[in-house]
């Protein structure tokens, strides 16, 4: 079974969270039903503690978590 194909299976909503300069988690948020997609600045794949997108990140996890 591929990853593509997994992820269909999923039964429940996912966040996906990427920088505008990384697009390794496109492939998740294109297969997985319900999932959305969050956008953060930057050309990383891993925040840093000081990244301005780290304040972004935390508020669309809490609004994810709440939904």
């Amino acid at each position: 079974m591929s990853h593509a194909d997994r992820g269909r299976n999923l039964a429940r909503s996912h966040i996906v969270a990427e920088s505008t300069g990384y697009t390794g988690g496109l492939l998740p948020f294109a297969v997985v039903p319900g999932s959305r997609l969050v956008a953060l600045p930057g050309r990383d794949h891993i925040l840093q503690p000081d990244d301005p997108a780290v304040a972004m990140f935390v508020e669309e996890v809490e609004r994810f978590l709440v939904e």
